[in-house]
């Protein structure tokens, strides 16, 4: 087996050893570190800047929270907007029974409170600046300074460890906090790699910790992919995933056990199949071209991929590309001088976009393990193998291409025959179990009657 420069860290260095007020607390670490060695200095910097921005104005947006027997942390990124409403997975919790409360990080923003379907929603901010004051006055016993050297020596890395072992302090203070004032009975989170502290604190008082699956799970990640025995305390008890796939990542991990990543499905697929119809702006401009293909932009490519995608579409004027960004629109894009066939539909979410088109294209974003759900076959932009080293062990070859060169892709967009989407949808039915409303209802059932 190939090691990712983080599991070969952890498999040279005793990582073990690092910790903080004696708590080994290396997952925490190695999920900033993977991130340093995948990403730019400078994409990282620039994300910070952004989130930071952002936080100073959302401080007092949403409802003011009330005891609550299940605690969420999510972000405003995922609500998506269907039928009007900005909805989030998490939402089913009003199926439940449960008395819940969301706490929403304002990335990118937190979305329009008149389009939030309830009022158990608050920013998450309150909470993320407190960890910012604590982290900058607590003092903890920090074990690990010379390994950590070591380390960034080594790899020439530059991050602040201090500031993350004072972090990681800040977030357990907090959540005491949080455990005083609710009677809590499940954590559910959808990052807890960003929120181990969190975390940790929920499990030492007994409160089962449920992440519930927002992206790639691959045992090419970063974030979930030890190769040595670690401190399991900083992970969650159960993770909800999107299909029965996902449990064969964790076949030999120290992550999660295999028994407890429970296939719940995929929220957002099953409300766009229903309430699916076709637009009449985006239909219009589908028509005038041969073919088309919808491509989901990750902002940390963007800079080097759109240049590329640019020329591949000018020399491939038959085929429409649907560009559907991250977090931005169509009037964050005008110095680009875009050509006239990469097209955008702001008023329109992925899942309804793709549902248009006759392909899906991206490089490493999980919306190419939903299209299929949709019937469309992927064609993926293979930017630094990004594409392959994510998804190769995941979806059927013999259904899904892989282009270095974004002109190519194109060019079999235009040529090639399509695959019947009956097929494609049936071929991909192990990616994502149906009734999600459902089965996170029976999981949040079970598991209270424990």
């Amino acid at each position: 087996m190939t090691l990712s420069p983080i599991q070969e860290i952890e498999t040279i260095f005793p990582v073990n050893r690092i910790k903080v007020n004696g708590i080994s607390i290396w997952p925490w670490i190695r999920t900033y570190l993977g991130s340093a060695l995948l990403f730019s200095e400078v994409e990282v910097k620039k994300s910070r800047s952004f989130e930071y921005l952002n936080l100073l104005s959302s401080f007092c947006y949403g409802y003011r929270p009330q005891k609550a027997e299940c605690l969420v942390f999510s972000a405003a990124s995922q609500r998506k907007i269907m039928g009007g409403v900005y909805s989030d997975r998490v939402d089913v919790l009003a199926n439940t029974g449960l008395n819940f409360h969301i706490y929403e990080a304002p990335v990118p923003k937190h979305r329009p409170i008149k389009k939030l379907p309830h009022a158990k929603i608050a920013s998450k901010m309150p909470l993320i600046l407190k960890e910012r004051v604590l982290a900058k006055m607590l003092n903890p016993d920090i074990e690990g300074h010379v390994l950590i050297g070591e380390i960034q020596k080594k790899y020439k890395l530059n991050f602040s460890f201090e500031h993350l072992c004072r972090r990681f302090v800040a977030q357990q203070k907090i959540m005491q906090s949080l455990i005083e004032h609710n009677p809590l009975k499940i954590f559910i989170l959808i990052t807890p790699y960003t929120n181990m502290g969190y975390v940790y604190e929920a499990r030492l008082h007994g409160i089962p910790v449920v992440e519930m699956q927002h992206g790639v799970i691959s045992r090419q990640h970063y974030a979930y992919n030890p190769v040595t025995e670690v401190n399991a305390d900083l992970y969650p008890n159960y993770l909800l995933s999107w299909g029965n796939y996902v449990a064969d990542v964790f076949e030999k991990s120290t992550y999660i056990h295999k028994e407890n990543v429970i296939a719940v499905g995929n929220y957002y697929i099953d409300i766009a199949q229903k309430m699916f119809s076709p637009d009449e702006i985006l239909s219009g401009q589908l028509r005038k071209y041969k073919r088309s293909i919808a491509f989901t932009a990750q902002n940390m490519y963007e800079p080097e991929t759109l240049p590329l995608i640019c020329k591949a579409a000018v020399e491939n004027s038959d085929v429409a590309v649907v560009y559907v960004p991250r977090d931005k629109k169509s009037s964050d894009y005008v110095d680009y001088k875009l050509p006239v066939n990469i097209l955008f539909a702001d008023h329109l979410n992925f899942y309804s976009v793709v549902q248009h088109c006759h392909f899906h294209a991206t490089i490493s974003s999980s919306c190419a393990l939903e299209a299929p759900a949709f019937g469309k076959q992927n064609l993926l932009f293979d930017f630094k193998d990004r594409s392959s080293v994510n998804f190769k062990s995941t979806l059927p070859v013999q259904y899904t291409g892989y282009f270095s060169d974004f002109s190519k892709l194109l060019t079999q967009a235009a040529s090639c025959e399509l695959i019947e989407s009956d097929l494609i949808v049936e071929q991909h039915a192990f990616l994502v179990k149906p009734l999600f409303s459902e089965n996170v209802e029976q999981f949040i059932s079970h598991l209270l009657s424990k």
